[in-house]
Parts: structure tokens; C-alpha cells; sequence
């Protein structure tokens, strides 16, 4: 799995999709209006040829989060998800380029495999909304 790139995850080798699958958190960049880049972190699952991250409950400041009017301005986007190690020679990433959209319905099957995957959730809480990101590039690179 040294390096490589793909255009849709089922392109993805096992190792790649098995670092997708272990990490529990990546660092979404945005375009804010002047161009710049927004980026928080994000929790995340793949399902199908998406990345999908919940917008939830967590206290806010009540106005619409930047990372979701830079979204419904510039669809473009780009997630980060990486593996950091003390030993070198286990660091791996992947790089997820994708259009997105803000979805204010999440299906019963996304719900389900966000709280699946993350034990915070209740097991039937439902996100404000979802960010469904469709990759037009995946890049990724490790050690080994």
C-alpha cells in the first residue's frame, strides 16, 4: 500500500479500505468565502462510494456552522484521514478530494451504521443532518 490513487472507494486496495475502517476520526477542509481553508475534525463513515459525517446535537452557537455554508457555496472538499505512530514506519493516510452536499434527511441505514460505528450515538439518535461526500479523487501513502 505504499502510494496510489483511486477515483472511487471500491478502487481501493484492502489495506487502504482497512485504514478507513480503523481510524475514527478525520480533519475536513472546506473553502471559506475568501478562499482560505476551513478545516475541523470530523467523524466519518464510508458506505458505498461516500463518506458520510453526521452534523449532530453537540452545542453549537446556534448560527450555521461554517463548514456548512462553505459547502452549500463551493461543494468542494477535502477529508484527511490518518494513522500517526511514534514508529514511523507505521504511518499511513489517506486523502478523500470530494463534491458534497449538506443532507437534512439521513436514511435509517446511515443512521444505523454511524451509531454502529461510534458508541457516543444512542443506538437510534438521528444527526441535525449529514455531509454525503462523493470522492472525485482518493490519494494515500504509508511507510510500507
Amino acid at each position: 500500500m505504499p502510494s496510489g490513487r483511486a477515483s472511487t472507494f471500491n478502487g481501493l486496495p484492502e489495506a487502504v479500505r482497512a485504514l478507513l475502517e480503523s481510524e475514527r476520526r478525520g480533519v475536513l477542509t472546506t473553502l471559506a468565502a475568501d478562499g482560505s481553508g476551513h478545516s475541523v475534525p470530523i467523524v466519518f463513515v464510508v458506505i458505498g462510494d461516500e463518506l458520510v459525517s453526521p452534523i449532530d446535537h453537540k452545542p453549537k452557537t446556534g448560527r450555521v456552522l461554517a463548514r456548512v455554508k462553505n459547502i452549500e457555496r463551493d461543494a468542494r472538499v477535502t477529508v484527511l484521514i490518518d494513522h500517526w505512530d511514534e514508529d514511523w514506519t507505521r504511518l499511513a493516510w489517506v486523502m478523500v478530494r470530494a463534491n458534497a452536499v449538506i443532507d437534512p434527511d439521513a436514511p435509517p441505514e446511515v443512521v444505523q451504521s454511524l451509531n454502529a460505528r461510534y458508541q457516543q450515538y444512542a443506538p437510534d439518535e438521528r444527526p441535525d443532518a449529514l455531509i454525503r461526500m462523493r470522492p472525485t479523487e482518493l490519494t494515500w501513502w504509508s511507510w510500507t
